[in-house]
């Protein structure tokens, strides 16, 4: 009704595809033209949604390197604007700060289920580096919805245990020689924070099992999904063990060439997401297109 009464010049979505394309289809069957920043990652699974944004959005300003070519093979006009995540890790600031030697920071997640299921596997990976005589001190990055008494009661008693809040997330990632972090966005702000990452996650057998007949990508990680190869390592369900993790972590911390060669990676990541301002790039390039219809 809102639409029909204003009949804006354009409706611009901004992710969210389970309400946005309801709204999509309202204000294109009103004659309104539709553009989306920062569309579904509708290449990973429900591939076919993507006859809908061709049929119902006129333009999409996506923020991943590899998704121009995706949207393009099915003729949906695309642009690429960089990621919004480089304007929140302020780099210039992050890079004069240097990793603390033997700190491994733990972002285990803000889903509760996810946090559940890794932290007790982080916490048996932490106590295993001890018992190995490693010098090794654990910090963990909160999410805002997860309270220290939450995650306290996931983690191992005789395991020191430093938390970190939450409004200084960057900052701390950035002073960890590594990181243990949950699959999902945390781990390209890590990557943009030039902190080397391993990955994990886990979720119930019968998701797993349908996840891998529907997922159609090779990585889980946006990082390696940029960069077209492992550059993080990913321990997915049964690998994400305590003892497959101590042994990645104690892998890079007893060889530092390769801890740095995954440093030197992440600048190349950083590079490929673009300067800071994608979303000032989406407005000037939908204005354009606007006005070239």
């Amino acid at each position: 009704e809102e639409l029909a009464a204003l009949r804006p010049d354009a409706v611009v979505l901004v992710d969210a595809p389970e309400f946005n394309f309801r709204v999509a289809k309202i204000a294109h069957g009103l004659g309104i033209p539709v553009y989306y920043f920062i569309p579904p990652k509708i290449w990973a699974w429900r591939t076919g949604r993507v006859r809908f944004l061709h049929r119902h959005v006129r333009r999409l300003f996506c923020i991943l390197t590899f998704e121009p070519d995706f949207y393009a093979r099915y003729g949906v006009a695309v642009d690429y604007v960089g990621n919004p995540l480089v304007d929140m890790v302020q780099w210039p600031e992050l890079e004069t700060l240097s990793p603390v030697s033997g700190r491994i920071g733990l972002m285990p997640g803000s889903r509760r289920k996810e946090v559940e299921s890794l932290l007790p596997r982080f916490g048996e990976a932490a106590r295993l580096l001890l018992r190995q005589g490693r010098d090794v001190r654990f910090h963990c990055l909160r999410a805002p919805n997860m309270t220290e008494e939450k995650l306290r009661s996931l983690w191992p008693a005789d395991v020191p245990l430093v938390f970190e809040q939450p409004e200084d997330r960057y900052a701390a990632m950035r002073r960890c020689e590594c990181l243990l972090a949950a699959s999902g966005t945390a781990t390209l702000e890590a990557a943009l924070a030039g902190v080397p990452t391993i990955v994990a996650y886990r979720v119930a057998p019968l998701s797993a099992l349908v996840g891998r007949l529907l997922i159609k990508v090779k990585w889980v990680s946006l990082p390696n999904l940029i960069m077209g190869r492992e550059v993080f390592p990913e321990l997915l369900q049964d690998q994400a063990s305590g003892d497959a993790l101590a042994a990645q972590l104690g892998a890079w911390l007893d060889k530092p060439a390769q801890l740095a060669a995954v440093r030197a990676a992440t600048d190349d990541i950083r590079r490929r997401c673009g300067e800071p301002g994608s979303a000032g790039r989406a407005a000037e390039k939908l204005l354009a297109a606007m006005e070239g219809a």
